[in-house]
């Protein structure tokens, strides 16, 4: 039996459990499935569940980093595995992990430069961000000692190989997977006008354009809303964007597992964000049978194609206004766009296909 040790952050029931811990977890789970013992370092919890053990160890972090596990509790169940899968900063520990001679996975969710335009972590410096510095350092660090540098998009491999200088030897792409059991394809409802985002309310999301796109909207569908998931360093900004428009409403955080229900009230769903490594949320909007929208920047490239949604410029709002007036138009083309993205999930990203995937990246490090 294959012993998997992954180095997460927080389990998927923790309120503070983010995009990245779900799918951490979730891949814990379907490893399982396939006959491995998982091992699951976490911030909070002891015990097994689904098959998995989970180890809760103190996590350290540097002031605005990531949190990564102590190095000293890692240390004493780390050789017993046959290799390690660590996400983001977590693989901030594979310096001194080296020694015990365990194939070492770092599965890189993220860029720190892209999202916020800027071309060399120096200019965290001018921006007076030490600490962002700090965290993009660890993140290069835990990809200097890695064997493999897992990422889930074409753009985050390109990203890789210039933002931390990784050979793209090295680098592997497997897509994130989706609960095609909880994001089931329900029947398009086609008296609705709701546009549907969700994500962290940071400007980088591009949640202001659809806030400022809503006027154009309106003007044809005088009864479409805007919904907006999510909470984030930006919200107070958004809201007060927001002020005197009708038809915008903001949700707050929603628990992952009740993203269903949301996904089955809307008519399209969008993601405007200036760079987003992969999209998982818009893989949940599919396999429930939405159209969507993204814009044409990161991980949406590999996702989204013609026929189950449409690309757009980050931060034109006029043209994703249109786009979007263009969907609620046509009920019939909504669904049937809606119908194919359920298939394209069900077909390639399946939570059980990632996981096959690993499987085999795991066998071949260790023969």
């Amino acid at each position: 039996m294959l012993k998997v040790l992954i180095l997460g952050r927080h389990p998927r029931w923790d309120p503070r459990a983010w995009g990245g811990d779900h799918h951490s977890h979730r891949l814990a789970e379907h490893l399982v499935k396939l006959g491995c013992e998982v091992t699951f370092v976490n911030t909070s919890y002891t015990g097994v569940k689904e098959g998995v053990i989970f180890k809760r160890v103190p996590y350290r972090r540097l002031r605005g980093t990531q949190y990564y596990p102590r190095l000293l509790d890692i240390k004493k169940f780390a050789p017993e595995h046959d290799v390690i899968n660590a996400f983001s900063t977590r693989g901030y520990v594979f310096k001194w992990l080296k020694k015990f001679h365990v194939p070492l996975i770092q599965t890189q969710l993220v860029s720190r430069l892209k999202p916020l335009g800027i071309s060399s972590p120096l200019e965290f410096w001018l921006r007076l961000k030490p600490y962002r510095f700090l965290g993009w350092w660890m993140e290069k660090e835990a990809c200097k000692y890695a064997d493999v540098v897992m990422t889930t998009s074409t753009a985050m491999k390109k990203q890789i190989i210039g933002e931390y200088k990784v050979a793209e030897e090295k680098i592997r792409i497997i897509p994130r997977g989706v609960s095609v059991e909880l994001f089931k394809s329900f029947p398009y409802p086609k008296e609705s006008k709701i546009i549907l985002t969700a994500c962290r309310l940071e400007k980088e999301k591009g949640v202001q354009y659809l806030i400022d796109g809503m006027k154009i909207i309106n003007e044809k569908f005088k009864d479409a809303e805007l919904w907006i998931a999510g909470a984030g360093k930006d919200e107070a900004y958004l809201r007060n964007l927001a002020k005197g428009k009708p038809n915008i409403n903001f949700l707050g955080r929603i628990p992952h597992e009740e993203m269903n229900l949301l996904y089955a009230k809307c008519s399209v769903f969008a993601l405007t964000s200036s760079f987003e490594p992969f999209g998982a949320v818009l893989l949940e909007a599919m396999a429930s049978g939405r159209p969507v929208i993204a814009a044409r920047s990161g991980g949406p490239l590999d996702i989204v194609t013609d026929d189950c949604g449409i690309l757009v410029n980050y931060g034109d709002f006029e043209q994703l206004a249109e786009v979007i007036r263009g969907i609620l138009s046509s009920s019939d083309k909504a669904e049937e766009m809606g119908l194919v993205g359920r298939r394209r999930v069900e077909a390639f990203y399946s939570w059980r296909r990632e996981a096959e995937a690993y499987l085999r990246l795991y066998s071949e490090l260790i023969l």
